[in-house]
């Protein structure tokens, strides 16, 4: 009976213990990942990611310099590549998957071509029946590299509020590369619509969560002097130290 008091007495002291512990910040900087802790991923966490934008009716994302395509459920790469008239076996390469394999219910297929670009394409190849317009298709081409040139100008760092596209390297997994982008697991796993072991592949698009935006502290210029209190003059009323 005095043991089981005892054990009792123990257990509620180990608690308190661990529970004080958490309150003073010594387990809030516990990484569960249980991989080692050469990356730490506690300070990614706590940072505000923006959420992934809606996709458009035809279930695409569009960005200044690629588009990527949302998979609705049950799809595959040949059922969305036949829905957006492309090639699948071009679209499935590009990604480092089959065709036919199916996908998860929001996960990203990085498109090789942009859908604007094609679609005009297709639009000049047919606009006289079945013949192409050879010069209509060169005037297109020449139009589409100067619009290339305007945003790769625009662009001489990263292009603002378009994801840094990460393909993945033999070896790399969602967490290393959590680590490496300074984001949480959760973001980069609902940006890219992982499944629950955060299964990616070799040769796979992954975008990069954004930060939310955050307001900059604002900042009051001092002018200089202005906090440093002037010294009192001496007084005419009191003698000067005697000299050593």
């Amino acid at each position: 009976m005095e043991c089981a008091t005892l054990n009792k007495i123990v257990k509620i002291i180990l608690f308190f213990i661990v529970m004080s512990a958490s309150s003073c910040g010594i387990l809030s900087n516990l990484d569960f990942d249980l991989r080692g802790n050469e990356y730490d991923t506690s300070d990614a966490v706590k940072k505000a990611m923006k959420t992934r934008p809606l996709p458009d009716s035809r279930g695409i994302i569009s960005y200044p310099t690629y588009e990527v395509a949302v998979a609705r459920q049950g799809d595959t790469i040949k059922s969305i590549s036949d829905r957006l008239g492309l090639v699948s076996k071009n679209v499935a390469r590009y990604n480092g998957m089959s065709a036919l394999e199916k996908l998860n219910e929001g996960q990203l297929i990085s498109l090789p071509n942009r859908t604007v670009e094609i679609k005009k394409q297709q639009d000049i190849s047919t606009s006289n029946g079945n013949e192409v317009n050879v010069t209509e298709l060169a005037a297109s081409a020449i139009e589409t590299a100067a619009d290339r040139k305007k945003v790769t100008k625009k662009s001489t760092s990263r292009i603002e509020n378009e994801p840094i596209r990460h393909k993945v390297s033999r070896g790399e997994t969602a967490f290393t590369i959590s680590r490496l982008y300074d984001v949480s697991i959760r973001s980069l796993a609902d940006w890219n619509g992982l499944d629950s072991n955060f299964t990616i592949r070799e040769g796979q698009y992954l975008l990069i969560p954004l930060p939310s935006d955050q307001i900059a502290p604002e900042v009051t210029s001092v002018k200089p002097g202005k906090n440093s209190k002037t010294p009192s003059p001496p007084s005419s009323s009191e003698a000067l130290p005697e000299p050593i």
